[in-house]
């Protein structure tokens, strides 16, 4: 959806394109630097569900996993959930991996109760779109052990 203030729509919708060239040219330090820039210029008037922004959202946080920026990987992925669930339904191999992402990277952050939450979401969604014996719905399987693994020893 194109939400938000529709002229700030067109220049983020103009800085996607330029961010995916970054991407291209791995120059992951210019794309995330041009991300936070349209972020924090135009987040104020377009909405977290606005498209372009969402794809800007994703953009910083495949800059910030290729720089090892977990921290920012996990604030930009965790803006798109909202996104993510009301363009897809419930039962959509994108929605699930979204969560799938959110949840990997709050494990690794060592927030173990809110990747308990998340990832039991994705293992929910993959079951459906995937099936419990798909690769990827095993090694969310797998995750949420760690999980509740780490929770049983705090």
């Amino acid at each position: 959806m194109l939400a938000g203030d529709e002229r700030a729509g067109r220049v983020v919708r103009e800085a996607v394109t330029t961010v995916e060239q970054l991407q291209a040219q791995q120059q992951w330090e210019q794309a995330l630097a041009l991300c936070k820039n349209v972020i924090h210029n135009h987040g104020d008037v377009l909405p977290d569900s606005n498209i372009h922004l969402v794809k800007m959202l994703d953009s910083a946080t495949d800059a910030c996993v290729n720089l090892a920026r977990w921290d920012g990987a996990l604030h930009y992925s965790t803006r798109t959930l909202w996104a993510y669930g009301m363009y897809y339904p419930q039962f959509h191999p994108a929605r699930a991996v979204q969560l799938v992402r959110v949840g990997k990277l709050q494990l690794y952050l060592e927030k173990f109760r809110e990747a308990l939450v998340t990832l039991k979401q994705a293992y929910d969604v993959m079951k459906v779109t995937h099936g419990a014996a798909h690769p990827l719905t095993c090694d969310v399987e797998r995750m949420l052990g760690e999980c509740r693994a780490e929770l049983d020893r705090a």
